[in-house]
């Protein structure tokens, strides 16, 4: 669950990985498609991050539920569940003292507020020029630092 950010999927040396036969047995029913949203329930409750194209090829742990949205936009879905609206009620309902737990029947009764269409597709737009900005920010950091790196060895 600590791989799951509102903003990314961190794949780093505290990622575990299953055997690639494994996966194969396992990705018709739990790898989770394009646009699902991934809502951690145990440890670090309440994170939510839709899955992209850049990241799809996984099976989340048991403390992870794939939400596949209905009639409302991923993105707003997702925004809104890392909202504080959304944090707070997972954090009432929460129950464990050193590893904190959120059901699974909690997790369905969250009340997310539905917007219009229009409105959810417009925060939606927004969310996602972040993303897209926030990745060009990185890419443009890297390459300052090839270029400084370049400058100070030349």
């Amino acid at each position: 669950m600590s791989n799951i950010s509102e903003k990314e999927i961190i794949v780093g040396t505290s990622s575990q990985f299953i055997r690639p036969y494994l996966y194969e047995q396992l990705k018709s029913k739990y790898n989770p498609q394009i646009g699902d949203v991934l809502y951690t329930k145990d440890a670090i409750i309440g994170t939510s991050f839709v899955v992209d194209k850049d990241f799809n090829e996984f099976i989340p742990s048991s403390g992870i539920v794939i939400i596949k949205p209905k009639n409302i936009d991923s993105h707003y879905l997702s925004f809104v569940l890392n909202s504080r609206i959304c944090k707070s009620q997972s954090k009432r309902q929460s129950i464990g003292a050193v590893i904190k737990h959120f059901g699974f029947e909690n997790v369905k009764n969250l009340k997310i507020p539905i917007l219009q269409n229009s409105k959810q597709q417009k925060i939606s737009e927004l969310v996602r020029q972040s993303f897209v900005l926030r990745k060009q920010s990185k890419q443009l950091l890297e390459n300052a630092k090839h270029k400084v790196e370049e400058m100070i060895l030349n």
